[in-house]
């Protein structure tokens, strides 16, 4: 799709917005269950992991409702996340880890499942040619249990996601949280994809903390700036 697309945001276009992307969500699921029951893996993987990231944007679309959207660089932010499939999968997320009664360990395997998703989706779909010389197919890569996987986990933040924004309104963000929505995407994703940031990340979530530029921000400042790696403490220790 065209980058930097000149619409404007606003509640109602924002609210058409989350409903189709919930519905399109619910569509591919049963396209990815139905690829499933044929085991046809790679393309259910793949639907699966179209359906997290509309299961994402409705999310993305439903906490924007709280934010200032007449910063520009707000508003820059919000449809940059409707674009970016990394952020789309850790939105799908977001009302599944605040279900209560959640241990660490399925906050674990969650957690696992969508980094895992996130370097899997195009490997699931195209043929490429990887570092040693060879050709991979998605219908040798793909594993049937990735494929089933994928698919509850797709359906469990879709249900979680659904239930959330039936229930809740739109969070209202302080002026901060939306100013570090605005901040350098690079340095973000680096800390996404260390291991010790989501050791982090499970100890806020432990703490009942499920504000993710909050988060973000305590391990930038407190850990990423300083070139320090957090080490896990026990919430008893709190």
């Amino acid at each position: 799709m065209k980058k930097d697309r000149q619409y404007k945001l606003s509640h109602q276009l924002l609210h058409k917005y989350l409903d189709a992307a919930m519905i399109n969500a619910s569509d591919l699921l049963i396209e990815s269950s139905t690829f499933l029951s044929q085991k046809r893996y790679a393309r259910a993987y793949f639907l699966a992991c179209a359906s997290l990231e509309e299961t994402g944007k409705a999310y993305a679309a439903f906490s924007a409702m709280g934010r200032n959207l007449k910063n520009p660089g707000v508003e820059k932010a919000v449809k940059e996340s409707f674009e970016d499939h990394k952020r789309k999968i850790i939105s799908a997320m977001v009302c599944l880890l605040k279900k209560k009664n959640i241990s660490k360990k399925i906050i674990e395997e969650f957690i696992k499942l969508a980094m895992d998703i996130g370097t899997g989706r195009e490997k699931s779909m195209y043929v490429d040619i990887n570092e040693k010389d060879e050709v991979t197919e998605p219908s040798k890569l793909i594993r049937p249990i990735a494929a089933l996987n994928a698919c509850r986990l797709a359906a469990d933040c879709l249900d979680a996601t659904g239930n959330y924004i039936k229930e809740n309104k739109p969070e209202k963000f302080t002026a901060s949280q939306d100013k570090f929505m605005t901040l350098n995407k690079g340095r973000l994703y680096k800390m996404l994809n260390t291991k010790d940031f989501w050791e982090f990340c499970i100890y806020q979530f432990q703490k009942k903390n499920f504000d993710f530029p909050d988060i973000f921000a305590k391990y930038h400042d407190e850990y990423y700036c300083k070139d320090k790696l957090f080490e896990g403490i026990s919430p008893n220790e709190n």
